[in-house]
């Protein structure tokens, strides 16, 4: 459940950044009052312990030190695509 919410709140960034940078238009500053209002920076906040998370999910801690996970891309209508993740 944690990973689909991750998931979701990085589309919504990326979408966001997407938008910041082909059209210079922030949607959460627009929909939540400005950059600078509690509201925008929840979820500014929120977009970023997402992304945290998610990289758990390609990096792995070993002996000798920090390796990438091979990232497997499902596409399948019960997995989440790229994590594996069942739904």
């Amino acid at each position: 459940m944690i990973d689909r919410i991750a998931l979701l709140l990085l589309i919504i960034g990326g979408i966001n950044w997407g938008l910041v940078g082909i059209f210079q238009f922030d949607l959460v500053a627009f929909l939540f009052g400005g950059a600078a209002a509690i509201l925008s920076r929840i979820i500014y906040v929120l977009v970023a312990i997402s992304a945290i998370w998610c990289i758990s999910h390609v990096l792995i801690c070993t002996s000798n030190g920090i390796a990438f996970l091979p990232i497997t891309v499902v596409w399948s209508e019960r997995y989440i695509f790229g994590f594996g993740v069942e739904i």
